[in-house]
C-alpha cells in the first residue's frame, strides 16, 4: 500500500517519461561536470557558489508557499481523504512523494553544486529536497503574512553565507564545508521529522485556500479605454497575475490579485534602491552584481509571462477580433505593463552608472516577455481547471526560454553599446515575427478552444 500511494503522488504530476528524462539529463550533467571541477579557475568556482546560494535560498523559502506540495490538487486531496487508510500513512506518502519530485527537479542543477563544492555537491539536492518537501507540511495552516514572517529570517539565514557567515546552511559554498553540511543536514532532517509528526492530513484536506480575500471596494473603470489595446492595458495595470505554469519550485501555482499600480511600483522601487546600494558599496564584483540583477529581473519577467491566458476568456475575445489582432493587443499590453513595473529598477541601474544594463532592463526584458508569452500560449497551454504535469511541451518551452536569457546575460557580462544593440536586435528578430504570424495564432486559438494538448 505504501508503494502504491507514493507512486500515485509522484506520477499524478510527473509522467514516467518526463521523470526518466530529468534523471538522464542530470546524470549527463554530472558526468560532464565531475572531470572539470578541479580545473576550474577560482573566480568561476566563486560565481557558481554565489549562484548556488541564491538558487538554494529561493528553493527552500518559496516552498513554504507551495500549499499543494506542487503535485496534490484539491481533487487529489479529496480522493486521498476518502481512502480507508491511516492518516499517518497518507502523510508519510505525500511527503515522501513530494520529496522524490523535488529531488527529480533539483538534481537538474547538481552540476552547479559540483562546480561550487566538488563531488560532495551531489548530496545537496537531497538535503534541499527534505527541506522543501517538509516545510509546506509544517506551515500549511498559517496565512501568508505569518509565512512571510518566517520566510524573511529564513532567507536571510540561508543567504548570509554569501557575506561570509560560517553558521549558515549554505556555508559549504564559501569554504566551511563541515559547518555547512552539518547545519543543513540537521535542519533538513529536523524539518522532515517535524512534518511527519505534526502534519494532519484530515485537517489539511479541510483547509480552504482562496485566491482572493476581502471585498473589492473599487471597480476598474474602462470608460476611457476606447480600444481593445487600452482595455487590456488598464486590466494588466490593475490586476497582477503571477505564475500558473512555472516558479522556483517547478510547480504551477497561479496567483491573481487586484492591486494598485503604486503598490507594484513601490515594491520594484525598493528592489531598485537595494540594487543601487549594492552597486554603491561594491559588496560584490561588478560582473557578479550585473549577473544577479538580470537573474532577479528575469525571474520577475518569467513569473509574469507564465500567467499568460490562464484567466483570459478566449472564446469571448475571438468573437470581437481575429486571433492575430487579439494577440497583437495582448502582447503589446503585457509588454507595456512590464515596462512600467521594471522602470524603477532600470532607473536605479542608470543612476548607478549602469546605463546599458538599465536600458536592457527596460527594453530587452519586455521583448523577452513577448517571446515567452508566445511560446507558452502555443506549446504549454493551461487554464485554471487544468491539472499541471511535466510534459514534453514544458521541456520545449524551458529550452527555448534559454535563448533570451542567454542574450541578457551576455549583455550583463559585456555591457557595451555594440553588445546591447546586437542583443536587442536578436530579441527583436525572435519576438516581432509573432505580431505578423497569423497562422501561428489561428492554430494556437484552435488548440486552446478545443483543449487539444
Amino acid at each position: 500500500m505504501w508503494g502504491k500511494l507514493i507512486e500515485f503522488v509522484i506520477f499524478s504530476r510527473v509522467p514516467k517519461r518526463s521523470l526518466a528524462l530529468y534523471i538522464a539529463l542530470s546524470l549527463l550533467l554530472v558526468i560532464m561536470t565531475l572531470p572539470s571541477y578541479s580545473h576550474e579557475p577560482q573566480y568561476i568556482t566563486r560565481e557558481f557558489s554565489l549562484f548556488s546560494i541564491f538558487y538554494s535560498t529561493l528553493l527552500v523559502v518559496t516552498s513554504m508557499f507551495n500549499t499543494r506540495f506542487g503535485m496534490v490538487s484539491k481533487s487529489d486531496s479529496d480522493f486521498l481523504a476518502m481512502l480507508p487508510i491511516d492518516d499517518k500513512m497518507l502523510v508519510t506518502s505525500i511527503i515522501i512523494g513530494s520529496l522524490v519530485v523535488n529531488l527529480a527537479l533539483s538534481i537538474l542543477f547538481i552540476s552547479w553544486f559540483i562546480l561550487a563544492v566538488g563531488v560532495y555537491g551531489i548530496f545537496i539536492p537531497i538535503l534541499l529536497s527534505f527541506s522543501s518537501s517538509s516545510l509546506p507540511a509544517i506551515v500549511y495552516p498559517l496565512d501568508n503574512k505569518r509565512k512571510i514572517l518566517i520566510a524573511v529570517p529564513l532567507a536571510v539565514w540561508f543567504f548570509s553565507a554569501s557575506l561570509g557567515f560560517p553558521f549558515s546552511p549554505m556555508s559549504m559554498f564559501i569554504g566551511y564545508q563541515i559547518q555547512g553540511f552539518t547545519i543543513l543536514s540537521l535542519f533538513s532532517i529536523s524539518l522532515f521529522v517535524l512534518a511527519l509528526s505534526q502534519f494532519s492530513f484530515t485537517k489539511y484536506s479541510n483547509v480552504t485556500i482562496t485566491s482572493e480575500k476581502g471585498e473589492v471596494k473599487e471597480q476598474i473603470s474602462f470608460e476611457k479605454a476606447k480600444s481593445p489595446l487600452l482595455a487590456m492595458l488598464v486590466k494588466n495595470l490593475n490586476v497582477l497575475e503571477i505564475g500558473g505554469r512555472v516558479n522556483f519550485m517547478g510547480t504551477s501555482t497561479y496567483v491573481s490579485r487586484r492591486v494598485k499600480l503604486w503598490q507594484i511600483l513601490l515594491v520594484t522601487s525598493l528592489l531598485g534602491a537595494g540594487i543601487y546600494f549594492v552597486y554603491l558599496f561594491k559588496i560584490f564584483s561588478l560582473s557578479t552584481i550585473n549577473f544577479y540583477v538580470i537573474i532577479i529581473s528575469w525571474f520577475l519577467t518569467v513569473s509574469l509571462s507564465s500567467s499568460a491566458l490562464i484567466s483570459e476568456p478566449i472564446w469571448l475575445d475571438i468573437n470581437i477580433m481575429s486571433p492575430l489582432e487579439f494577440f497583437r493587443n495582448y502582447l503589446v499590453s503585457k509588454a507595456i505593463s512590464l515596462v512600467v513595473i521594471l522602470l524603477p529598477i532600470g532607473i536605479f541601474e542608470i543612476l548607478s552608472n549602469q546605463f546599458i544594463l538599465g536600458l536592457a532592463t527596460i527594453t530587452d526584458l519586455p521583448l523577452s516577455a513577448i517571446f515567452l508569452i508566445s511560446i507558452n500560449s502555443r506549446f504549454y497551454r493551461t487554464s485554471l481547471q487544468t491539472i499541471q504535469t511535466f510534459t514534453l511541451g514544458r521541456f520545449l518551452v524551458a529550452f527555448l526560454s534559454i535563448i533570451p536569457f542567454a542574450v541578457l546575460e551576455v549583455i550583463a557580462f559585456l555591457p557595451l553599446p555594440v553588445v546591447f544593440l546586437s542583443g536587442t536586435l536578436a530579441l527583436v528578430i525572435i519576438s516581432v515575427p509573432f505580431f505578423f504570424w497569423g497562422s501561428y495564432w489561428q492554430t494556437t486559438i484552435e488548440k486552446i478552444v478545443t483543449s487539444v494538448t
